[in-house]
């Protein structure tokens, strides 16, 4: 009868340092779980050299050159060989001068109960060395913070999250795209599957949400944030001029 596996995921947090010490050393006794850890460290460091880190922001920045405004819409989710979490954030990091990259996300949902009659709004948490700090409007950031992005729905049924920066450009986070379900999660805080990491667009980065009782057209959400974003002065504070049916909600974060 074979032995139960340890799952990959376990294999990789103790790679990275993330298990309890008295687990981590039960594992590590073991000489078959040191060999798959030495395998994923040879795994990355081979992906590594295949893919030097130089290499691809080269081809990140022509692939931003490639593509037209409109398509600044949705985040990158660049499309790279797996690798154990800290090769690939490595990778992902240092291309994060040209870009808002995508993260796997590193904070779980807490245990909020939904309100009745409360009014649905984002939560945003960047990371620290310390774990995760929450962020109040007008807070400071920097290029290069992590943001981990979530929403309580209150009594809204769908929604659109996506922020605008200081250059103008806009990047939908909820749904994955236009044609993706908006449809939101009614059990109290939930964060996107992904964090993000901001890049160095000056002045500000500005979150709205969006919501709904019926689905809205995504679309449609999103002409009217590019309309806001065309113009810096009014970006910053005005709202969106959205139809009827539609609820908004933003926080500013002011870029240092």
């Amino acid at each position: 009868m074979k032995k139960n596996r340890v799952p990959d995921i376990l294999v990789e947090q103790l790679l990275l340092g993330e298990l309890p010490e008295a687990q981590a050393r039960q594992l590590r006794a073991d000489p078959r779980i040191r060999a798959r850890m030495a395998e994923l460290e040879a795994s990355n460091r081979e992906i590594l050299e295949r893919y030097p880190p130089e290499v691809m922001v080269k081809r990140i920045g022509w692939r931003l050159e490639k593509q037209a405004a409109p398509a600044r819409s949705a985040p990158r989710r660049w499309s790279l060989p797996r690798l154990a979490p800290a090769a690939g954030l490595a990778v992902l990091l240092l291309a994060a001068g040209a870009v808002l990259v995508t993260v796997a996300p590193w904070r779980d949902s807490g245990e909020l109960t939904r309100l009745k009659g409360a009014r649905s709004h984002l939560v945003i948490y960047r990371k620290t060395a310390a774990g995760a700090e929450a962020l109040a409007a007008g807070s400071g950031i920097r290029a290069g913070d992590v943001l981990q992005i979530g929403y309580v729905a209150a009594s809204s049924k769908y929604g659109v999250i996506f922020s605008i920066d200081g250059r103008g450009l806009l990047t939908l986070h909820y749904p994955a795209s236009p044609q993706s379900s908006s449809q939101l999660s009614d059990q109290g805080e939930t964060l996107l599957d992904y964090a993000y990491q901001l890049d160095d667009a000056p002045g500000f980065e500005r979150f709205f949400l969006v919501t709904a009782d019926r689905a809205p057209s995504v679309e449609e959400v999103l002409a009217a944030g590019r309309r806001l974003a065309s113009d810096p002065r009014q970006a910053r504070q005005a709202g969106l001029g959205l139809p009827s049916g539609l609820e908004q909600w933003s926080m500013l974060l002011a870029k240092k």
